[in-house]
């Protein structure tokens, strides 16, 4: 009798185990799904920073030609106000 509690305990304690590696094994499997998603945001988002800076160096070309200013803040604080208007994430407003 008492074996068989000890192989119940054991057999019990083997499922909880195997439960819990369970657990572990679709938790890192959701965060390794998400983290690629991130990854492939991340890509874009660099894409866009670096065609971004490509219209920026020809803007300043175009000032340096021109005589005008380069650093405007007038214009810095406008795309600052329509970005964080435009923001999701309260964070940013």
């Amino acid at each position: 009798m008492a074996k068989d509690r000890l192989i119940r305990r054991r057999e019990s304690f083997e499922d909880v185990v195997a439960l819990e590696r369970e657990f572990w094994r679709a938790l890192m499997q959701e965060l390794n799904e998400l983290r690629k998603e991130i990854d492939a945001i991340d890509d874009l988002i660099l894409n866009k920073l670096n065609e971004r800076m490509i219209l920026v160096e020809q803007i300043g070309k175009l000032k340096q030609t021109s005589g005008t200013p380069i650093y405007r803040p007038e214009r810095e604080r406008a795309i600052i106000n329509r970005l964080t208007s435009l923001s999701k994430d309260k964070a940013f407003k």
